[in-house]
């Protein structure tokens, strides 16, 4: 079959790197004891492309986890942030009397960040969305393409936060959010930026299947936005988080070496040699990192969060 953009369609791409599915499953194992074999469905191999017409990176096939993976990546504290730059960011578009849906809500907590008593979770992970309910919140175990069924423009602001990477289908995501806005209403969306040190991060697993599906640049964010009939009103990067100076660190002291030895940076990479470079980059990365502890001269982080208003109907 040949593959096409999941979010225009468009079947003109660039293969940028063929990926063997038994290194990703290896990965897994080694770093978090699980076994994602089975989410590759008998593919040998998935293929990274971009698209000529959106740009929107992704992977094929798409292959994405189900609940029982996000269920295991939960046991570990990092994975359901409580506090989120994007979080901060986001709030001062909600006014008190809004009504509000959060798509993937995770655990809930950016409900913690606004003051609306108006506000909807939906969230496929039953084991976060059970903590979300327990602090009182209305989060309903369904997909956004259900809920707009019943909910057709009845939202001031739609948000969903590092959520969108993950879809299979984020054309019909992105409509449906919409549809469930009211006309004026916000969309806000966050996630991984391509803009960032992410695009030449090595072996960073958590950024292809089957955890994310698709790898989002501005340049595709905004194409979105005006696609469907959106108004960016902004378009936020965030600082680098004292969480990731480290891997920041070492990824740019390895762009460094691959680009005075002319290598080729790769999503995976199983050399011996690969293995020393890390070594090698992780100890240069660790002193580079402590020039780094003044966070108002940090480059952009991970996260992009496109705020956009709905002035047309879909």
């Amino acid at each position: 079959m040949t593959p096409c953009c999941p979010l225009c369609g468009c079947s003109k791409l660039q293969l940028i790197e063929k990926i063997r599915a038994t290194d990703i499953s290896k990965i897994y194992m080694r770093l978090y004891a699980i076994n994602v074999t089975e989410y590759f469905g008998g593919f040998a191999a998935i293929e990274f492309y971009q698209c000529s017409e959106c740009f929107l990176l992704f992977y094929y096939p798409l292959t994405p986890g189900n609940y029982l993976l996000y269920e295991n990546l939960q046991e570990f504290d990092w994975y359901y942030a409580k506090d989120k730059s994007e979080f901060k960011f986001s709030r001062q578009f909600i006014r008190a009397e809004d009504a509000v849906l959060e798509v993937g809500c995770g655990q809930g907590w950016f409900a913690k960040f606004f003051d609306t008593k108006n506000y909807v979770g939906l969230e496929l992970n039953k084991k976060a969305r059970a903590v979300a309910s327990s602090s009182g919140h209305t989060v309903y175990l369904q997909t956004v393409e259900d809920h707009q069924i019943t909910a057709s423009e009845k939202y001031d602001v739609v948000c969903s936060f590092q959520v969108l990477e993950h879809v299979e289908n984020p054309e019909s995501f992105i409509k449906s959010c919409i549809n469930c806005l009211k006309p004026g209403g916000m969309l806000i969306i966050s996630v991984p930026s391509e803009n960032s040190y992410l695009s030449i991060v090595e072996d960073g697993i958590l950024n292809m299947p089957p955890h994310h599906l698709t790898r989002w640049t501005d340049k595709t964010l905004t194409w979105m936005a005006n696609k469907n009939g959106l108004k960016v009103i902004s378009l936020m990067h965030e600082r680098l988080a004292d969480v990731h100076v480290s891997g920041y660190a070492t990824e740019m002291i390895r762009a460094v070496i691959k680009k005075i030895f002319h290598m080729k940076t790769k999503c995976i990479s199983t050399t011996v040699s690969h293995r020393f470079m890390t070594f090698i980059c992780q100890i240069l990365g660790n002193c580079y990192a402590r020039t780094l502890s003044n966070s108002d001269l940090r480059p952009v982080g991970d996260s992009v969060t496109l705020v956009a208003k709905k002035v047309t109907r879909l």
